[in-house]
Formats: C-alpha cells, sequence, structure tokens
C-alpha cells in the first residue's frame, strides 16, 4: 500500500470521526433544547399559579393497544399528589376513578387526606384493574385554607413486557378553580 494511500484513509477516518463528533454535538444540544422546552411549558409561561383548590382531569391508561389493536398491554397506574407549597398544606378531598365511558370505577378518597407543606400522597391503579380502558382517568379536587401555589398532580403508568419496560407519564389539566386564583 502506497504511502499517499495510507494518508487517504487516515484523513477519511479523521474526516468520519469529525463528522461523527459533530452529529453527536448536534444530538446533545437537541436534546438539551427539547428538555428546556418542555420543562418552561410545564412551568408556565407566568410562573407557577397560586389558588385555594381546584378541580382536576389527571387521564390515565390501565391498558393500551398494540399493533394493529389485536391485542392490549395492561398498566399499572400511579396517581401522584404532590404539594409544592413551602409553607401551607393542601387537603384532597376527592380522587375519582372513571373509566373510558366516564363510569365511575372507585372513589379513591373515603374522608379528606392532609398534606402539609412538600408532602405527597399517591393512589395506585393495579395492573389487573381492566374495566378503565385507555380513556380511563381521574377528577381529582384540592383546597386550601390559605393561597398556596397549585400541587404537581401526575400520573405515571408502567408495565413489563418480554423484558422491555413501558413507562409514561401524564399531566393534570385544570378543569375549574374552586375558589379565588391569583397569578403572582
Amino acid at each position: 500500500m502506497s504511502s499517499m494511500s495510507i494518508a487517504y484513509c487516515r484523513s477519511s477516518a479523521i474526516e468520519r470521526g469529525s463528522w461523527l463528533l459533530i452529529r453527536m454535538r448536534f444530538c446533545v444540544c437537541l436534546a438539551v433544547l427539547m428538555a428546556v422546552v418542555v420543562a418552561e411549558s410545564r412551568a408556565g409561561a407566568h410562573g407557577p399559579s397560586v389558588s385555594i383548590g381546584q378541580r382536576l382531569y389527571v387521564p390515565i391508561y390501565s391498558e393500551i393497544p398494540y399493533g394493529s389493536g389485536r391485542g392490549t398491554y395492561r398498566l399499572s397506574a400511579t396517581l401522584a399528589i404532590r404539594n409544592t407549597d413551602t409553607e401551607s398544606g393542601i387537603t384532597i378531598v376527592r380522587a375519582d376513578y372513571y373509566d373510558s365511558d366516564g363510569k365511575l370505577l372507585d372513589k379513591y378518597v373515603d374522608k379528606p387526606v392532609s398534606l402539609g407543606p412538600l408532602d405527597s400522597h399517591h393512589f395506585v391503579v393495579k395492573e389487573s384493574e381492566r374495566k378503565g380502558g385507555v380513556g380511563a382517568n381521574f377528577i381529582v379536587e384540592w383546597r386550601s385554607d390559605s393561597r398556596v401555589t397549585s400541587p404537581l398532580v401526575q400520573a405515571v403508568m408502567l408495565t413489563d413486557v418480554s423484558l422491555q419496560g413501558i413507562t409514561f407519564l401524564s399531566d393534570a389539566v385544570v378543569l375549574a378553580e374552586l375558589g379565588e386564583t391569583i397569578e403572582p
């Protein structure tokens, strides 16, 4: 092999390595940009809302179709309610679980659940529960005696199938304010 072809191979490898490095840097920058966009969209354009109570809708998937819809994966779901206020508590007064047709399946709150500052509580829909379906949801209501930052309310769905895990998250949507609301 001539020295000319060896030099060409080396420079070609260096160019490929540089191209790979450029692609990797681009992917990292894109991932960081996407993370910032998601974080800002979750934080809201005007910062955290302050309220004395809300009614929330939380999407839940107790099963999800795969392939051409011939089968479904069963999922467990955890509804997490996190008091984000650092000084005051909130009270969960309702966490009702509905199926895809809007039929009430279960009331998860028998008596009000008090959460102190930065406290959290969760409710679990077991993987064996098949009545909810793809369109299942929770209606959650919380209240406070004073103005507090609105809690973070999310559902985490997960299952493991053939050594693969499926996990995803859904955020609550505010249906109604249950009292005076202030944007700081």
